[in-house]
């Protein structure tokens, strides 16, 4: 199994996808704790993001000393109260940034992330790696 950060990334580097980087914008990054932590994937998002042309503005924990969301292990399916969620130190992270674009590669991560700046009241857009690179693909006759 391959995770969709390499994949994307394989295209990419293979010229099979072209990309222009001309629409550039400034970015933040959130890794999944299984991607990063478990399994030690933090370049391939990466490299999907540079070949984007997109400027990435690193959050204080990331790669493999990400921190939580708050949505693996089933956490998200928790009625927690927004003081008591796990990922509330990593909205925190988010929210200090001013991260007006954030980045994931996780179904989870993008619902608990999106849920979370919304109770904080910031309008960050969240978006997959996929939606960025779909954005920046070149148009082909």
């Amino acid at each position: 199994m391959v995770h969709h950060s390499e994949f994307l990334s394989t295209l990419v580097d293979e010229g099979r996808l072209q990309v222009d980087r001309s629409a550039a914008e400034t970015v933040t990054f959130h890794d999944p704790c299984y991607l990063a932590r478990v399994n030690g994937i933090v370049d391939a998002p990466r490299d999907v993001l540079a070949a984007t042309g997109a400027q990435l503005d690193e959050l204080p924990r990331h790669g493999c000393r990400t921190a939580c969301c708050g949505g693996g292990g089933g956490r998200m399916w928790l009625d927690d109260g927004p003081e008591d969620r796990v990922g509330r130190d990593r909205i925190k992270e988010i929210t200090t940034a001013g991260a007006e674009t954030v980045v994931v590669s996780c179904p989870f991560c993008r619902t608990m992330i999106g849920d979370g700046l919304a109770t904080e009241g910031h309008s960050a857009n969240v978006v997959d790696l996929a939606e960025v690179l779909f954005e920046s693909l070149e148009e082909t006759g």
